[in-house]
């Protein structure tokens, strides 16, 4: 098994992790913890906070590949790894913010 294969096991595993509470509270039963993230009508995260922060997320790439010459170079490269790494963003940030 290759560093990369291991790397992304890791992070599949813990992005599942992650993903299972977020996931039940939406398609199963509401968990209170993730009520007030804005995926339902009657919580107080309206849809203005989401586009604010994604905003901010796509201000901050690009101020990133500027910054870093190497996220610059790599930025064509078309990969699996990267879309998990994505993901992985999300649904931890997600988390984060619920817990944190």
């Amino acid at each position: 098994m290759t560093d990369r294969s291991k790397t992304a096991l890791i992070l599949s595993t813990a992005t599942l992790i992650m993903f299972s509470p977020l996931a039940m509270s939406l398609f199963w039963h509401p968990i209170p913890l993730f009520q007030n993230l804005g995926f339902e009508k009657e919580s107080i995260a309206p849809p203005l906070a989401w586009i604010l922060a994604t905003i901010i997320a796509i201000a901050y790439v690009l101020y990133t590949m500027k910054a870093i010459p190497l996220v610059l170079a790599k930025q064509k490269e078309i990969s699996l790894f990267k879309l998990l790494g994505i993901l992985s963003a999300l649904v931890g940030g997600i988390v984060e913010e619920v817990f944190f």
